[in-house]
């Protein structure tokens, strides 16, 4: 099972353990133009071959942008962990369900050149609500509202069907991005990603009662390109971060406006499950009840749930359950062997 993030990619074996949790980076050869690493692997290389090697983010902004490598990705991964892609690997591979059925194809087609005895091709959002243990083959409507790096995606479930669903590309990268930005407008002074994902992390908090806590962060002067330090204050990060956040909380109306009547009292009723790597930032989930007016529920390791899901899947392959599902959501998700094979 692989889980190719905007931020992290993942990789699980049948019975759920992770194999591989690192960065989404890749170090790219210049002439050649294939992978040469990825994860960590990859930004030393970058370093110690600066200007033969190029680090590259594949999946900053979704998956359906880097399927040209996709394949070659897939095997430098499995190979950097010491596994081998071959006929007895049974492939499980969460995708966004907004993929149109020409993107599903030729990532179909992509992974149909490892050669896997069997690969399935999964909705996030569909896998993030097994590995959450929401049961949605039930009647009664099941949300999850799932949150990552790139993208954020909602929907609703009722007997195994996806009812409603809306996604909107703005995710934990736009929080990245705009911390960034404070800085080099306010403060005259360049971060890198980095500091800024830890500013995210430790300063960003959508609480309404929050601590005031202040940091102080080193970076670049713009100016005189001198090492520089600057204090912050919490509250700066909060005004930051609320247009992008609401405008992930913004798609639970919308998911709601094209549900029938009985969906929308049972979501009022059960709550939304939220899942995905933005469901550990602070404040997130308070954020979300309030502004949607429902409880909200976060598993444990909200950022592994798809992972645990792709699992859970791919081991009850063939099972009625599963296989009604992934036909609901429609053909072209499950991928056998003998179509994916050139």
């Amino acid at each position: 099972m692989i889980d190719c993030g905007a931020t992290r990619t993942r990789v699980a074996d049948d019975q759920g353990q992770v194999l591989a949790d690192f960065e989404s980076v890749v170090a790219v050869n210049l002439r050649s133009g294939s992978l040469v690493a990825v994860g960590d692997t990859a930004r030393k290389m970058s370093v110690a071959a600066a200007g033969r090697v190029e680090l590259r983010t594949p999946f900053q902004r979704g998956m359906a942008t880097a399927v040209d490598y996709f394949a070659e990705y897939v095997e430098l991964v499995f190979k950097q962990i010491g596994l081998r892609v071959g006929g007895r690997v049974r492939l499980g591979l969460s995708v966004p369900s907004s993929l149109s059925s020409l993107e599903r194809e030729v990532i179909g087609a992509e992974v149909g050149r490892l050669g896997t005895a069997e690969s399935l091709l999964i909705p996030s959002v569909l896998a993030g609500a097994v590995g959450a243990d929401v049961d949605i083959t039930q009647p009664e409507g099941s949300m999850i509202f799932q949150g990552g790096a790139s993208s954020c995606e909602v929907a609703v479930f009722s007997f195994g069907e996806m009812i409603s669903y809306r996604s909107r590309p703005v995710g934990g990268r736009d929080l990245v991005e705009r911390v960034m930005r404070y800085f080099s407008e306010s403060c005259g002074l360049v971060i890198s990603s980095e500091t800024a994902s830890e500013i995210v992390v430790s300063l960003v908090d959508l609480s309404p009662e929050r601590r005031n806590r202040r940091a102080d962060v080193w970076g670049r002067d713009s100016r005189s390109g001198e090492v520089r330090q600057v204090r912050v204050e919490e509250d700066a990060f909060f005004h930051l971060a609320l247009p992008p956040v609401d405008a992930m909380v913004d798609l639970v109306p919308e998911v709601l406006s094209v549900c029938q009547a009985e969906l929308v009292a049972d979501i009022a009723e059960r709550g939304v499950t939220l899942i995905g790597g933005l469901a550990l930032l602070a404040g997130l989930s308070a954020r979300l009840a309030s502004s949607a007016q429902v409880k909200v529920m976060v598993p444990a390791d909200p950022d592994l749930v798809v992972l645990r899901g792709l699992t859970e899947i791919l081991r009850h392959a063939g099972h009625a359950t599963y296989d009604g599902i992934l036909e609901q959501q429609g053909r072209g998700w499950g991928l056998s062997d003998a179509s994916l094979r050139p």
